[in-house]
């Protein structure tokens, strides 16, 4: 199983961009890659013909309308066919507002994964000069 615990997140939806963003999350949060972010119809050019049989399902975000749920049902059949699971994230509101709710299932999967926050974590300290980066002042983390 990946690190992650999902093998990718499928979007059916034109917010692939902002989900993307929403998985650098496992990163900061779970210390390991993110799971890959494929839009539903490219997903089918490459993703799914090198998927291996594995227990890690596919998120797959789409509309909750009739559109999005036959979208749903068919990357689900070809998910199928590949031997591979599922989770189906129905989206209520319009783009780009349904990246809120992708941030909600996104958070939701990451805090019941993270470990209690930790005193200290790999890297710590390390990104000091880009926090500031807005202060002209602060060139010293620089040297």
């Amino acid at each position: 199983m990946p690190q992650s615990g999902l093998e990718g997140i499928i979007v059916g939806e034109p917010i692939v961009d902002l989900v993307q963003v929403e998985a650098a999350k496992w990163r900061e949060a779970l210390w390991c890659a993110p799971p890959p972010v494929f839009d539903a119809l490219g997903f089918a050019h490459g993703p799914l013909q090198t998927l291996e049989k594995g227990e890690a399902p596919l998120l797959v975000v789409h509309g909750a309308g009739e559109r999005g749920l036959s979208l749903f049902a068919r990357v689900r059949a070809c998910l199928e066919r590949a031997g591979r699971r599922s989770v189906s994230v129905p989206l209520a509101l319009p783009a780009p507002l349904s990246a809120l709710e992708v941030d909600a299932v996104i958070n939701e999967i990451l805090l019941e994964r993270m470990p209690e926050c930790p005193e200290e974590w790999p890297g710590q300290g390390w990104d000091g000069p880009l926090y500031g980066l807005g202060d002209p002042e602060d060139c010293s983390a620089l040297a």
